[in-house]
């Protein structure tokens, strides 16, 4: 890959010549660009090499011209079209042409295999059949070793954890039994008995079960409430006669 020549003569130059981190960063993003354009010059536009490499137009433009100026690219700027960009490959610093290193290969010498490999004799041994003695002799079992027992660990229990109920306000709670269609003025002592039952019980319902939506439970009691107030009949109390003349 020629790109790799060109980065380590890159280095070399920057021993003498110390490049800024935009400079740095906006040719290794040019020589990427370049090298999957099959090392052919390309265009580039300058919204996309905002994108890309993160940098502000001013300093994308100080670093173009560092490297124009030190001969690393070229580049044709054409208003309303993408910048042309030209990689130089043998530039020249201090008068003096810097060719791209090129890629030693190591040829590693291949192992001379034998045509023929040379035969060896197998000697014979002769079978002796088994005797009857040694037939018979049952393999002796190896002993079992006994492994001992791991204790396992309990592993601990984990602590329910009861769901945090978001608690309203008194004003929050019967503002919103305002917005139902069954409130009526009457059922406001009957609301805020209500509120501070549930709020006694730290919001825990008839069922031992935390109330979770409390705008949903208060719709569902407060078709109740109207039932039980409307049942109420409040005794009418007569004026006691008076014993004595007026």
């Amino acid at each position: 890959m020629e790109s790799i020549g060109l980065i380590n003569k890159f280095w070399k130059l920057h021993d003498e010549h110390i490049f800024d981190n935009a400079s740095i960063l906006l040719y290794f993003y040019l020589l990427n660009v370049w090298e999957n354009n099959s090392n052919n010059d390309f265009e580039l536009s300058d919204r996309v090499l905002d994108q890309k490499i993160k940098l502000s137009r001013n300093t994308i433009f100080k670093a173009k011209e560092n490297l124009r100026n030190l001969g690393l690219i070229s580049y044709q700027f054409r208003k309303g079209t993408p910048t042309f960009y030209k990689i130089i490959t043998d530039y020249k610093f201090k008068g003096k042409v810097i060719p791209a290193e090129k890629e030693e290969t190591i040829e590693i010498p291949k192992a001379k295999i034998p045509t023929q490999q040379p035969t060896i004799p197998i000697p014979q041994v002769p079978i002796v059949p088994p005797t009857t003695e040694t037939s018979k002799e049952k393999p002796k079992e190896t002993p079992k070793k006994e492994v001992p027992s791991i204790p396992t660990k309990e592993t601990p229990k984990t602590k329910t954890t009861v769901p945090t109920v978001p608690v309203p306000s008194l004003e929050e709670f019967i503002e919103f039994a305002k917005t139902l269609e069954v409130y009526s003025e009457d059922l406001l002592f009957a609301l805020k008995a209500k509120y501070e039952q549930w709020n006694e019980s730290n919001w825990i319902n008839g069922f031992n079960k935390p109330i979770l939506n409390w705008k949903s439970a208060l719709k569902n009691s407060i078709l109740h409430l109207g039932k039980t107030q409307n049942n109420v009949s409040i005794p009418k109390i007569s004026r006691p006669k008076t014993t004595y003349n007026e």
